[in-house]
């Protein structure tokens, strides 16, 4: 009777929210390919996203690859305490085109 005790009380220890984990989860780095209308053209930009539990600011290398072209560009983002904050990079000269092949890389550093 004990061990089936001991083992519910474990199993719905490991059923509940960690909220250190959740906040784990949310924390780091998100970027993704975006394609952006610029005028009559559709061009791609990386769209950036950052979590921090402390009021931070980062900065943000983006290297955008295209057939043999390359594009790079910064960003500076404000991280406010627990809230997620995007921005994003817009390449007006990347056109975007049917044979895909857009590469994005994206490396931070710190303002301090």
């Amino acid at each position: 009777m004990k061990k089936t005790i001991v083992l519910a009380l474990i199993t719905l220890a490991a059923c509940q929210s960690n909220p250190q984990e959740e906040k784990a989860e949310q924390a780091g780095l998100k970027s993704e390919l975006i394609e952006f209308e610029l005028g009559q053209n559709v061009v791609y930009g990386v769209l950036v996203k950052d979590f921090s539990e402390e009021a931070d600011q980062k900065g943000y290398s983006v290297k955008l690859t295209l057939n043999e072209k390359v594009w790079f560009d910064t960003l500076y983002l404000d991280l406010s305490a627990n809230q997620e904050v995007q921005g994003e990079i817009i390449f007006s000269e990347a056109i975007v085109d049917d044979m895909g092949g857009a590469k994005f890389e994206v490396n931070t550093f710190q303002l301090h």
